[in-house]
């Protein structure tokens, strides 16, 4: 799932719950979107810096970045600016902040 610069992207949580999915396998800012829980429970989206998702290990790989969300609530992504990723991007939804458990969070991105 590879993204292309300028790009807006709509990745469903079946795609990213208890594992990651590759989303830019080049250089990237994510510039802005958001995240939507549609579960009872809080979670967290794992951002990790990487050109290639087998070197992620959800509950073992330390994330770049980590945003949590609030049970039935949509979250900004990038609010205050852009977030950088020097080799690219892949996403995780877990039920804590480096855990491997996955959740229901969908999340649109818009990419450079």
């Amino acid at each position: 799932m590879a993204g292309r610069a300028g790009q807006g992207l709509y990745i469903p949580s079946t795609a990213t719950a208890g594992h990651t999915t590759q989303i830019s396998n080049f250089p990237c800012r994510i510039t802005g979107g958001q995240i939507i829980s549609g579960t009872s429970a809080d979670g967290f989206a794992q951002f990790f810096d990487i050109s290639s998702t087998g070197t992620v290990v959800l509950g073992s790989s330390t994330p770049s970045f980590v945003l949590g969300v609030l049970a039935g609530n949509l979250t900004a992504v990038a609010p205050g600016g852009a977030i950088a990723f020097e080799n690219g991007l892949a996403i995780g939804m877990t039920s804590t902040t480096t855990g491997t458990a996955g959740l229901t969070l969908h999340i649109s991105l818009i990419l450079e």
